[in-house]
């Protein structure tokens, strides 16, 4: 926490981070099809199946950034503006503060449908994405043994590999008004207004992995509560 100048505090965090495992819950929407519970994973000896099962973590987004704030709004007795004020005018003026903490990160991966073969890399451009078309699925078909005229096992299909897809990232803002009066040496009253995701920001959850469609929200919408304490 630094304090940036009179009456200002600041945080900033920035995480840049890869993590890898071979197990845990999917994070995308139905379809994804794990490997190490399939009743077939017979046919393949364990490290065979920890190799398949290898991949990034679904709940550690490559980048992460927050930050935070905390104002003591400058005007009210024996402050920068309005100091000499007194009465009830002083009353109003006094004790005002603001604050706001956003998280903001990347995708959470996720797994596409096992059951199929990888045939081109799968995510698409930014620019590219909707809500109905998040990733190529027509890069992941169903892929036939010519062998045996099968479809290909999900145990010996390496190709599609687990959480290689990104799905969409998150970004929030909370407010908070502070409201602070003093009514006695040890007595105050303090007045709160929250703002939860300021800018109404949508943020989505996981696609579906076979489909690629996005059908679900990740946060709530902008939510204003208000509050008050005495303190003493």
């Amino acid at each position: 926490m630094r304090n940036v100048s009179r009456g200002v505090t600041f945080q900033a965090f920035y995480v840049l981070a890869k993590t890898l495992n071979t197990s845990e819950q999917t994070t995308g929407g139905s379809g994804a099809l794990p490997i190490l519970g399939d009743r077939r994973s017979g046919i393949a000896s364990l490290e065979q199946r920890l190799d398949l099962e290898k991949g990034d973590s679904a709940y550690y987004p490559r980048h992460r950034f927050t930050f935070n704030f905390l104002i003591d709004l400058p005007w009210g007795p024996g402050q920068r503006f309005a100091g000499s004020t007194k009465g009830v005018l002083g009353k109003i003026l006094e004790g005002w503060q603001i604050a706001a903490i956003s998280t903001n990160r990347s995708g959470l991966f996720f797994s596409p449908d096992r059951n199929r073969w990888r045939v081109a890399d799968g995510n698409l451009p930014n620019d590219e994405r909707t809500l109905t078309r998040w990733f190529d699925t027509g890069a992941f078909v169903q892929a036939i043994d010519p062998n045996t005229g099968m479809t290909v096992d999900v145990i010996t299909n390496k190709r599609p590999g687990r959480n290689i897809l990104e799905g969409p990232g998150f970004s929030m803002i909370d407010f908070s008004f502070f409201k602070t009066t003093t009514i006695t040496e040890s007595a105050s009253l303090r007045f709160t207004a929250d703002i939860f995701n300021l800018l109404n920001h949508p943020n989505y959850s996981n696609p579906n992995a076979s489909n690629g469609r996005i059908t679900s929200t990740a946060s709530d919408p902008r939510l204003i509560q208000f509050g008050a304490r005495l303190e003493f």
